[in-house]
């Protein structure tokens, strides 16, 4: 039996958090008979912002991401649609690590922290960042933690970079 063709994007919903939100979107694009590859979500402040990379007919994902906005502002969502690659082809020549910077929360942190890894040809594949407090005392921290690809051979100068940076870290093999 022959497979029908697949076609691949991105779907990027940003809304108002309320409940039924998720189910709006994913009933959405079930009813179009696409296939949710990939997807992540997160509430930031009063919004909930969500990435899905799907897949369906060519023909589908072209009608979707030429009414999506429109779609979109019926179910007060700001939503996006942007054409993606059936896969993306890994690396070779990079090792994959998780980073952890723990430190007191100011402005800057995350700027220092990308740039530096930008200057040494790192890629960030995943970051997020929360302000916490610490128990007892209520000190603010600032947590980051990323998923880098890290050059072949570049570990010692990124983790140099980061201690000039004086921010306490934790830089582990990715293990899966």
């Amino acid at each position: 039996m022959k497979q029908e063709a697949r076609a691949f994007a991105i779907l990027v919903v940003v809304g108002k958090d309320r409940p039924g939100l998720v189910s709006a979107v994913t009933h959405y694009l079930h009813g179009k008979k696409c296939n949710i590859e990939d997807a992540e979500g997160l509430t930031l402040g009063a919004y909930f912002a969500m990435l899905i990379r799907f897949s369906g007919s060519p023909q589908t994902v072209r009608e979707i991401a030429q009414f999506a906005t429109e779609w979109g502002r019926t179910q007060q969502l700001d939503i996006r649609v942007y054409e993606d690659v059936p896969e993306k082809a890994e690396r070779k020549d990079v090792v994959l690590y998780e980073l952890r910077v723990d430190a007191l929360d100011r402005i800057g942190i995350v700027d220092k922290v990308t740039t530096m890894l930008a200057r040494h040809h790192v890629n960030v594949r995943r970051i997020e960042g929360r302000v916490a407090s610490q128990p007892h005392t209520g000190i603010q921290l600032f947590i980051l933690n990323a998923l880098i690809e890290v050059p072949e051979g570049s570990l010692s100068r990124v983790e140099a970079g980061l201690d000039r940076l004086g921010l306490d870290y934790v830089l582990t093999l990715y293990t899966g």
